[in-house]
């Protein structure tokens, strides 16, 4: 006589495989952004570097949900979007810095940051120099 567990084992339809796991290519291309999509966000970025740049506002952009942009931004780009935001920030300052006499207060608040001490941190982490060393440097 069949033991239970058996008859479920016997009585089971074959499993079918999804189409993710069937074609491991499909499953990549819904983990990335289409670069029609990541040249809007990236254009959304850098237009509004001043103002803040929160996940569902870019989600919104790219017709996702902010989960799904995170990931696929992340796997299309190599970066969170949060870092990409803080990469363009600081590669907007280093040019400010280097090509216009502004202070580095409006430097900060023209790139987005929340205070002087927040971009002063944030940049000498990036480049190893404090933006006023930076400046002096580029003279």
């Amino acid at each position: 006589m069949p033991l239970e567990h058996d008859l479920v084992l016997t009585n089971r339809r074959p499993r079918q495989l999804s189409l993710l796991e069937a074609e491991p290519a499909l499953a990549h291309r819904r983990t990335r952004l289409p670069l029609h999509v990541l040249r809007r966000v990236r254009d959304h970025i850098e237009s509004n570097l001043e103002s803040t740049l929160d996940l569902a506002t870019l989600a919104a952009i790219a017709g996702v949900s902010p989960s799904h942009f995170s990931r696929c931004f992340r796997n299309t780009t190599g970066v969170t979007p949060h870092a990409y935001v803080m990469q363009q920030r600081l590669k907007t300052a280093e040019l400010l810095i280097a090509s216009t006499p502004l202070c580095l207060t409006e430097i900060a608040m023209r790139t987005g940051f929340a205070d002087h001490s927040h971009f002063t941190r944030r940049f000498n982490r990036r480049t190893g120099v404090t933006p006023r060393a930076f400046r002096s440097l580029c003279r």
